[in-house]
């Protein structure tokens, strides 16, 4: 297989471009509305029955079903995952995210992070959920216990296949 280096921003880029378009939505003075860029949110006010606009979130073994609905508003939303983009090389199917320090794919228990923030943009909200997909159960877990306001939504599979839900 013969391989050629390039750069993918996709870890920050949509969430960079979310923040881009609430800044011109913001200056415009609109209250109420969701801004999507391919899995980087924003949410901000309410949807247009007054109600907290209502996310779905895929299921990474199912992706054509939903597993959850969350409630967002005025937050950073992103969602991160191994089961939409990846590539299959004889038979075997590999991530599309590349784990910096090893410079292999990610092929942990980790299969869909999301994270619902007040706290941050969505740029730094896309980047924790590639970093925490990259990180594994451990490391998301300490991640919670040491952000307590952040809001996570993932899902693992355990290595003798039990699907798991990880969430604060």
């Amino acid at each position: 297989v013969g391989y050629t280096q390039w750069i993918d921003l996709g870890g920050i880029a949509k969430g960079y471009a979310c923040d881009k378009i609430v800044e011109l939505i913001a200056n415009e003075g609109i209250g109420g509305y969701y801004v999507d860029v391919g899995g980087s949110s924003a949410a901000c006010g309410t949807d247009y029955n007054g109600s907290a606009h209502r996310v779905a979130v895929n299921d990474p073994f199912d992706t054509v079903s939903t597993v959850a609905y969350l409630s967002a508003d005025d937050c950073a939303l992103s969602t991160s995952g191994v089961y939409r983009r990846f590539y299959t090389v004889d038979g075997q199917r590999f991530s599309h995210v590349i784990d910096g320090a090893s410079g292999k794919p990610v092929g942990g228990t980790l299969y869909g992070v999301t994270l619902l923030s007040d706290d941050f943009s969505a740029a730094e909200a896309d980047c924790l959920t590639t970093a925490l997909l990259v990180g594994g159960a451990d490391f998301l877990v300490e991640f919670v216990n040491a952000n307590p306001d952040v809001r996570i939504f993932a899902q693992a599979r355990t290595t003798d296949g039990i699907r798991q839900l990880l969430t604060n």
